[in-house]
């Protein structure tokens, strides 16, 4: 962290909103004025009264409280996964991992997104503290936060591949659907999300800045911590190539594209088979309604990650707009980013509300005596007991 001060006898001053990045305009002096997501700007401190309350409301009253259920939610399905079934599949491997990473994105949520903006009501010196611990690390907690962000929206397109193959290519699943492959393929998207997030590590750093207001005869200076870009971060190039464009691809748009795909042919497919009332290849009513579950889950991504989607792609135009219109996408914008970080708090209740699998274990595990015994077919075996391919 770079420092304007030696001194030791100064008291910190942060302010409560600077926690994230400066605007790319004044990042790169070019033309365009492209706010990072997901992170606060200098420039909010001149916003108005009803934006504040407008961000307050997303990440207090809405985000914070859809984090911590979120975090509860994740964990029994983690719990609940790791009992679906007597052997491990390539499925509940995928949606293990994706709990693991959307608690990850809330933890984050949590503690960088919704905790800073409680100053905008009241500072407290603990949370002054706080404020300063969130400045100094938000250099390296912002590429592992967008770093996540593409590991979990990547393995939401592994679980629809898995499905699209596993119902539309029912021959090939075997082959295809493996848990050492799926093994591969996570550890694979794990790599790629760090090596397309390693720029981010060299875009911030942390200046202490003095503030000129206070004379040094009052015998306590006091300063600001502010987030700046690096000059690697200014770069007109970098702004354009990295940030905007293979930012808004690789987290937003491609994974929109593919999972969309696979589910359009995964409801054909699904539809067709309920035309024709047949199983397919004599799959048992679990794994029927693992693939309806699954099918929702990936129709509840395309709704939460579409408006984030679309803000990203308007984004660059917005300095085109006329004020009001500015004005207008800035609550838009914040809207989509709300709705885009609740979508990784939502699986638990989508397994819950669209599983009947997932509602049985469920309950066994945590309410057994609540539990009707299930049936059994002529061999014994329970219906449920069966593992998705």
């Amino acid at each position: 962290m770079e420092s304007g001060i030696a001194e030791s006898n100064t008291s910190t001053r942060l302010n409560p909103i600077m926690y994230g990045v400066v605007d790319t305009q004044q990042a790169c002096n070019c033309s365009i004025q492209s706010k990072d997501t997901f992170f606060e700007t200098e420039y909010f401190q001149s916003f108005s009264d009803s934006y504040r309350m407008f961000r307050y409301v997303l990440n207090i009253a809405i985000l914070l409280p859809c984090s911590i259920l979120g975090l509860a939610g994740n964990a029994l399905s983690f719990v609940v996964f790791r009992k679906s079934g007597r052997t491990m599949t390539s499925t509940f491997l995928l949606l293990k991992t994706l709990a693991v990473a959307d608690s990850l994105i809330l933890i984050y949520c949590l503690f960088f997104i919704c905790v800073p903006n409680l100053t905008m009501i009241k500072s407290t010196p603990l949370l002054e503290k706080y404020m300063v611990f969130i400045a100094e690390s938000i250099p390296y907690s912002y590429p592992v936060f967008f770093i996540l962000l593409a590991l979990a929206n990547w393995i939401v397109v592994l679980v629809g591949l898995e499905r699209f193959i596993a119902i539309c290519h029912p021959f090939r699943a075997k082959l295809l659907c493996t848990l050492s492959k799926t093994k591969k393929h996570i550890i694979a998207v794990f790599v790629l999300a760090i090596a397309f997030g390693l720029p981010r590590f060299w875009e911030l750093k942390v200046l202490t800045v003095i503030d000129s207001r206070c004379h040094p005869s009052c015998g306590k200076v006091e300063k600001q911590l502010s987030v700046v870009f690096t000059d690697f971060g200014r770069d007109p190039v970098y702004v354009y190539a990295y940030r905007i464009v293979w930012h808004t691809l690789e987290i937003v748009v491609i994974p929109l594209i593919m999972v969309g795909y696979f589910n359009v042919h995964l409801l054909a497919s699904l539809h067709k088979m309920d035309e024709n009332g047949k199983r397919l290849f004599g799959q048992r009513a679990s794994t029927r309604s693992t693939n309806i579950m699954l099918v929702v889950v990936v129709l509840v991504f395309i709704v939460c990650q579409l408006p984030l989607c679309l803000t990203h792609i308007i984004n660059p135009f917005r300095p085109f707009f006329s004020v009001v219109a500015q004005d207008n996408f800035q609550y838009a914008l914040e809207t989509a980013i709300c709705l885009a970080l609740i979508n990784h708090a939502l699986n638990f209740w989508v397994y819950y509300v669209a599983g009947k699998r997932f509602r049985r274990v469920f309950m066994e595990t945590l309410f057994p005596c609540c539990v009707v015994p299930e049936p059994r077919e002529s061999n014994g075996i329970p219906l449920h007991a069966t593992p998705t391919p």
